[in-house]
């Protein structure tokens, strides 16, 4: 091996000591400042070009791929939601939500009630009752490491999309509250929003946060108010146990 490599050294060493390279380096050294401006120009132009839709798409690089073999689960509060669930299961909405406003109030966030009233379409009205009234709680988790200008929404409601109790959503979302509560490194304000007759509860709750107000509904002001709305999640659970979830994205 050293046999074969001491011929490559000493051409290196000739050709360093080789009038051409001393003439090449000459030249490179007398033109320093030359080549540095060109080097930062093409950098400055390069970094102008970089966030260009086209180019960064491609090479796009998201850093939570590195933490796919780092994840480790912590939430497993099972116990608290089979408790929650249990304690609302029989209980008509008047007094769940008690219920979760105790729970929110013991785990710590500022809780408010929020009441609204809507018109039924008239082909939706039934004998005397053209109006249906409803109503909202949530709490709001302050970000300890951010001031109150973003928030994201974590929504449950008390009835499923298909008219079923919500129970277990309603306690998981509960047992999330509890669980974020002990971590401070959010960055947004976290608002756990519980909401009565499907939609309409909901859209009643939006338009008064966002100072808005829709044709039909009469909803109260909400005395607790966070940033700028992020994201909304609204999670619905038939049954605790399940083989699937069905992710709708809108």
């Amino acid at each position: 091996m050293r046999l074969h490599k001491l011929p490559r050294a000493m051409k290196l060493a000739s050709y360093l000591e080789s009038k051409h390279f001393r003439t090449a380096a000459g030249l490179l050294i007398k033109r320093t400042r030359i080549i540095g401006f060109f080097l930062y120009a093409l950098a400055t132009v390069g970094f102008f070009i970089l966030p260009r839709e086209d180019i960064s798409r491609s090479s796009y690089f998201d850093e939570n791929a590195l933490m796919t073999g780092l994840a480790t689960r912590q939430f497993d509060d099972a116990v608290t939601v089979n408790r929650v669930a249990m304690a609302l299961r029989d209980l008509d909405q008047s007094e769940a939500i008690s219920v979760i406003d105790k729970e929110l109030s013991k785990i710590g966030l500022e809780v408010y009630q929020q009441n609204f009233s809507a018109l039924l379409p008239i082909a939706l009205v039934q004998q005397s009752t053209p109006t249906i009234s409803g109503r909202n709680i949530y709490g709001i988790l302050r970000a300890p490491r951010a001031s109150t200008t973003e928030a994201l929404i974590l929504s449950a409601p008390f009835h499923t999309r298909d008219g079923t109790s919500n129970v277990y959503g309603i306690a998981t979302m509960l047992s999330l509250a509890n669980y974020f509560k002990t971590k401070n490194y959010w960055a947004k304000d976290l608002v756990f929003l519980f909401t009565s007759e499907g939609e309409l509860g909901t859209e009643a709750w939006m338009d008064a946060y966002l100072g808005q107000q829709m044709p039909g509904i009469v909803a109260s002001s909400l005395q607790g108010h966070s940033g700028s709305i992020q994201a909304v999640f609204n999670l619905e659970l038939e049954s605790p146990l399940f083989d699937y979830a069905e992710i709708v994205v809108g």
